[in-house]
């Protein structure tokens, strides 16, 4: 979010936000003002890639493959797309429209790893600004650099729970409190689950 305010008070009309264990491929920003030109606003995500650029982060794919369906179609008969619309993107490699933060704000900061950018798109979504995935706009994702192990960390396990049950406590569509009485539930049965096991297992 400082980055972000430095960027708009210097002018800025479009922002890239880049994790820093992310390699950039050649052609990534050719790519994305490319396709900026035709769609001028909104936020657009870049294919992540692995780290040796062999294959696709797994955490992109599933991403890709749930929100983003009818691309299978395409990538099976050779006729890809520049721009596919999708409910979230990733914020490891993602462009952002300066008229994005200024109609819904900034980043929650009540996230601090992971999910702040499913909250970031589910807001945007909910505003009507489209979101875009743009699979010549390609990094490559060194995974679970930053987090030391991924979720096998139980510290980092902990952020991701965190970051999920934020996001359903804030679902607009649901009570607050039939939301967080569903939390509440899940935590319940995983205690006991871990009980049992210690004393059965």
């Amino acid at each position: 979010n400082c980055g972000i305010r430095a960027a708009l008070q210097a002018g800025m009309d479009c922002l890239v936000l880049l994790n820093q264990d992310m390699v950039i491929e050649t052609g990534w920003l050719e790519e994305l003002e490319k396709v900026a030109r035709e769609k001028p606003s909104g936020i657009w995500g870049a294919l992540e890639l692995t780290y040796d650029g062999q294959g696709m982060d797994p955490a992109n794919r599933l991403n890709l493959f749930e929100q983003v369906p009818e691309i299978l179609d395409d990538l099976l008969f050779g006729r890809l797309k520049d721009a596919y619309k999708s409910r979230v993107v990733f914020g490891g490699c993602v462009a952002i429209h300066r008229s994005v933060i200024e109609r819904i704000g900034y980043f929650d900061e009540l996230f601090f790893m992971y999910c702040e950018d499913i909250d970031f798109c589910q807001r945007a979504t909910r505003a009507g600004i489209e979101i875009w995935f743009l699979p010549f706009f390609r990094v490559r994702h060194r995974c679970s650099l930053s987090s030391e192990g991924g979720y096998e960390n139980p510290r980092i396990a902990r952020l991701n729970r965190r970051g999920w049950m934020i996001i359903s406590l804030k679902d607009p569509l649901r009570p607050f409190w039939r939301a967080l009485a569903a939390e509440l539930r899940i935590q319940a049965r995983g205690v006991l689950r871990n009980v049992l096991w210690l004393r059965w297992g």
